[in-house]
């Protein structure tokens, strides 16, 4: 009778990490807003307040869906709702420290090519391991390789 209880404690135990990993943040799935200065809102609906307006490309993280509505969480965690035709498939990200150095290839031994500042949202163009391979959004000039935890939405 011990050893059931046992048993079914640890599969308990395991089942609610499991549950866990999958509703973190990490494995959730990330698109960009498609549409210039897009409403991101309070609530699923149109008589909800604004937020804040998210320029094209900004990336945002889904937590939920809800009908037409999608509830998403930026760079700064900030939530809101934003309309699901609003949103794209265009990979980008935005940089998340005040300085950022951009490399020639995927190693932080190859050398820097420029540096970008926070807040400034690049195309993701590839990755490789722990980089990922940005350019300029509108131009999709390629710009160089910055590592993957100093930028958000990839």
């Amino acid at each position: 009778m011990v050893v059931l209880l046992k048993r079914r404690s640890f599969w308990m135990i395991l089942l609610f990490l499991v549950g866990c990993l999958v509703a973190s943040p990490a494995w959730s799935e990330t698109k960009s807003i498609g549409k210039p200065n897009t409403n991101v809102r309070s609530g699923p609906g149109l008589r909800y307040k604004v937020l804040y307006k998210a320029p094209k490309g900004y990336p945002l993280q889904i937590l939920s869906r809800q009908k037409a509505w999608v509830k998403v969480q930026d760079w700064q965690g900030d939530i809101g709702w934003v309309h699901a035709q609003m949103l794209s498939d265009v990979r980008t990200a935005v940089v998340l420290v005040e300085r950022a150095n951009v490399r020639s290839e995927p190693s932080i031994n190859s050398s820097v090519l420029g540096k970008v500042s926070q807040g400034e949202i690049y195309l993701v163009m590839s990755q490789s391991s722990d980089w990922a391979q940005i350019g300029y959004y509108f131009e999709k000039e390629r710009l160089g390789w910055i590592r993957e935890d100093l930028v958000f939405g990839n």
